[in-house]
């Protein structure tokens, strides 16, 4: 037993580390000294003072303690072992002796600076004197009442010494390899000084401070400091305080090759320990010599953010306000999706941060809620979670145990209930909606046009959006068990067949938005007026066009445009209230006609819908009577037949929440630009539309402290664009930070997931935001990073699809089963290493 510092000084030796030679004098010496002479009975009585909780009592018990320790000399063969060990270093050798406590079954880092050290130790009665005194230290005031805070027994410590050469430091120090107060593990941070490392540990000179990044050691930050005192040997034994010369107090008391040779040690030390260290060193004659090494104990968790989930989602940056709306719900969808699972929320972290002005899941936040499973579940559970919509490896599976068996329970009650329930939440929120639509916020105070937008957020959205990612959830764990029975049964034909099962479900949002869309297409196709228009007007300009025309079947159309506006004007070009909804803006609505235009009547989204209803019965028929054929399939059919009943209403009603959370986006709108309005004219705004660019906290006090807002949303309007230029990261880890997969040099083939079967030959159109829809045309192979609900009518003209993003429950791959072309999701380098124009074969 030589304690902490001793094993780790030993551990590092062993390693290759330079550090000064010694021994170590073990706890057993120290239980010899105490059992030979009796005082453990003496010092068990003398702690049964403290019992009373005087803390009074503690100094006058420490000081009783130590007399007796100190009153007791060291036994014989303590003090020849130790006098060999000495005199192998050398007579009267210079050595510090620092104390080293140590305990059964309990951490020894909880020791840390608590008993006594002594430097400049020379010669064997003045060493022997001083571990007399460390062994006494383990009973001062200070040790005594720091055990008594943390519960420890008292009796159930020891104490050893480490007796180590002194180093003639000409500087030293300390280094973190990390920084300890920002908890950015991608830093190290050196403390040095001119003279003994002592002068920096008790505070006696404000030392020089070097950052150096770990992953180049590139010195990034320093701070040089007037150091006008150092410690240093005195010649009699101990150490003294002297005056550093005038030349030398201002002078960096580290060369820039010291720095890196250092930074270097550090991170060699870390990599070795598994965990950033705290660092003592000194360099003399030109060595590096390496005094201690122990975790950073009050090192935070490196905390992961992970986007992975919203890359499909929120493609682009997000607005601050509606950043802020959404942290809030995110907050919200992990906690209910926690609590019916049976998990109690962390309460003491964030779910979701903004960087970038991009969402990002907290992996932390869900690996501690989730601590209670079984580590492999535990962490494939974690995935699911951050990307439900990615391509996996392995399935979920439930290790027994307490957890999980409440996971499954809260599961099926959630299963159980979640449909019957899910009318009830919409027709509540669709009210609460309308209630707030037909208010007259005109004639409204601020704060109760305010109050209005903090409803929506914090009450409305999320009894609508809590249900939606435990569906999204339960969609990838419940498609993951029927192609486990599928592969079972069905062999290589399983995921076709377990594509057509989950294709054709009637009732989609988005299949209907469709076929509004695809009416109007129809309406203009039959009018020789309104295909001329169509097809010789660009879409922005249309609506001029057809207001100003005054034939009949125009008007007619117009009637026709107006009805499926008012059932469907709240969608939206991209996930964000800063950007107009159809209603406000049809352009897309044109858009998407004019692709409508371009397609035959087999890519009708009533073709498909019958098409593909036709191919997922006969699917479950074939099934079915496969599944009759043996015992064993008879007693999985009614769970399979359970299980696929959900599968298809759990994905048909994920798309039915998108489509309702945009119900709230005119009324947002229209509170914001009401409030921007007002705040326009005393000149706290430039614009009304400058009141996107402030967070909806920000809002909430806005009406009881008014106060200018150009400055901030100058500053966040320009941060905003600048994220439009910039790569964003998938993952966050201090200062690191992991993007998506590059292409490799000569690269000629794309691979990724199998979304949608088939094969095709075609040409590749890069398709990367909204702004290039109109580019696509008839027969194309639709080239992307990704698409959205937005994308669906681009489906009706597309002869295939890849994407750089997405797995088989994304959104790409499900449209394209539902449209019957052959998709390739989740390439990663698709859009980097296709050409526009180029002829391409998709393999699905």
């Amino acid at each position: 037993m030589v304690g902490g510092k001793g094993a780790n000084l030993g551990e590092l030796a062993r390693a290759g580390f330079k550090v000064p030679p010694g021994f170590c004098v073990c706890a057993t010496a120290y239980k010899a000294f105490i059992e030979a002479h009796r005082l453990r009975e003496a010092i068990a009585h003398l702690l049964t003072i403290l019992q009373s909780g005087d803390p009074t009592l503690i100094a006058q018990v420490a000081q009783d303690i130590q007399a007796r320790i100190l009153g007791k000399p060291i036994l014989a063969e303590i003090a020849d072992e130790v006098t060999a060990a000495y005199e192998k270093l050398g007579p009267e050798f210079p050595v510090a002796v620092r104390s080293s406590a140590t305990a059964e079954d309990l951490p020894e880092a909880s020791f840390a600076g608590q008993q006594e050290t002594f430097l400049n130790v020379r010669g064997v009665p003045a060493l022997l004197e001083k571990l007399h005194h460390c062994w006494a230290s383990l009973w001062s005031e200070r040790s005594i009442s720091y055990r008594q805070v943390q519960g420890f027994d008292h009796l159930r410590v020891y104490l050893a010494a480490v007796v180590q050469q002194m180093i003639p430091a000409e500087a030293s120090g300390v280094l973190f390899a990390a920084d300890p107060i920002s908890n950015d593990r991608g830093v190290m941070v050196i403390n040095s000084s001119w003279g003994l490392g002592e002068a920096i540990v008790s505070g006696l000179v404000s030392p020089d401070a070097f950052t150096v990044l770990k992953s180049d050691l590139s010195i990034v930050d320093r701070v040089i400091s007037s150091k006008e005192t150092m410690i240093a040997y005195a010649d009699a034994g101990g150490t003294i305080q002297v005056a550093v010369p005038l030349d030398r107090r201002e002078v960096p008391s580290l060369a820039e090759a010291q720095i890196v040779e250092l930074a270097r040690v550090g991170r060699s030390i870390e990599t070795h320990y598994g965990e950033p260290q705290d660092i003592e060193w000194a360099y003399a004659g030109g060595q590096l010599y390496v005094l201690q090494a122990r975790p950073i104990t009050t090192l935070k968790e490196e905390i992961e953010w992970n986007r992975s989930m919203f890359v499909e989602l929120f493609p682009e940056p997000l607005s601050p306000i509606f950043t802020s709306v959404l942290k809030s719900l995110l907050q919200g969808m992990l906690d209910f999706t926690f609590r019916t699972l049976g998990f109690r929320p962390s309460p003491d972290m964030e779910a979701a941060g903004i960087f970038y002005n991009h969402p990002f899941f907290n992996r932390q936040y869900i690996e501690k809620t989730l601590a209670g499973l079984p580590p492999r579940t535990r962490d494939k559970l974690a995935a699911e979670i951050m990307n439900p919509f990615g391509e996996q490896e392995g399935e979920l599976s439930l290790e027994p145990s307490p957890p999980a068996l409440r996971m499954g329970y809260g599961l099926l009650r959630f299963m159980l209930s979640a449909l019957s329930q899910l009318p009830r939440i919409i027709e509540r929120y669709q009210q609460e909606l309308a209630a707030i639509e037909s208010a007259p916020i005109e004639t409204q105070s601020d704060r109760q046009v305010v109050d209005h937008l903090l409803h929506i957020a914090y009450r409305s959205l999320p009894q609508l959006l809590n249900y939606d990612f435990l569906m999204i959830a339960l969609t990838g764990i419940m498609y993951q068990v029927l192609g486990r029975i599928l592969r079972a049964y069905f062999g290589s034909e399983a995921e076709a067949l377990h594509a057509q099962l989950i294709s054709g479900v009637a009732g989609n949002m988005t299949v209907k938005t469709n076929k509004g869309l695809w009416d109007l297409a129809a309406q203009v196709r039959r009018s020789p007026a309104l295909r001329r228009l169509f097809q010789t007007t660009p879409a922005e300009d249309l609506l001029s066009a057809l207001r100003t025309n005054r034939e009949p079947e125009v008007h007619e159309f117009m009637g026709a445009l107006d009805r499926f506006l008012k059932e469907y004007g709240h969608r939206e070009i991209r996930i964000d209230i800063v950007y107009p909804t159809w209603k406000e803006d049809a352009t897309p609505v044109f858009g998407f006609i004019q692709r409508y235009l371009e397609a035959d009547e087999e890519a009708s989204p009533y073709v498909q819908e019958e098409r593909l209803g036709h191919a997922r019965e006969e699917a479950e028929r074939r099934i079915d009577q496969r599944l009759g054929r043996d015992l064993r399939g008879r007693l999985i059919r009614p769970l399979f037949r359970w299980i696929l009943r959900h599968s298809q209403e759990y994905s048909r009603e994920r798309d039915t929440m998108h489509f309702y959370m945009t119900a709230s986006f005119p009324i947002l709108r229209r509170i914001v630009f009401e409030l921007g309005r007002r705040w326009t004219q005393p000149g706290w705004l430039d614009k009304p539309e400058d009141l996107f660019f402030v967070t909806i906290e920000e809002l909430k006090t806005f009406p009881d402290q008014a106060r200018p807002l150009q400055d901030l949303v100058r500053e966040r309007r320009a941060e905003w664009e600048r994220s439009k230029d910039r790569a964003i990261p998938i993952i966050i880890r201090g200062r690191q930070e992991i993007y998506a997969e590059e292409a490799r040099p000569g690269q000629k083939q794309v691979r990724g997931t199998a979304g949608s079967p088939g094969r095709i030959r075609g040409r590749a159109r890069l398709i990367r935001g909204p702004e290039d829809f109109h580019r696509l045309q008839r027969g194309e192979i639709l080239v992307a990073p990704l698409t959205t609900p937005v994308w669906t009518p681009l489906f009706a003209v597309a002869a295939g699809l890849v994407t750089d993003t997405g797995g088989i429950l994304s959104h790409g791959s499900i449209v394209a089963r539902e449209y019957g072309i052959p998709a390739v999701v989740g390439s990663k380098v698709a859009t980097q290493l296709i050409a526009d124009g180029q002829m391409i074969t998709v393999d699905g």
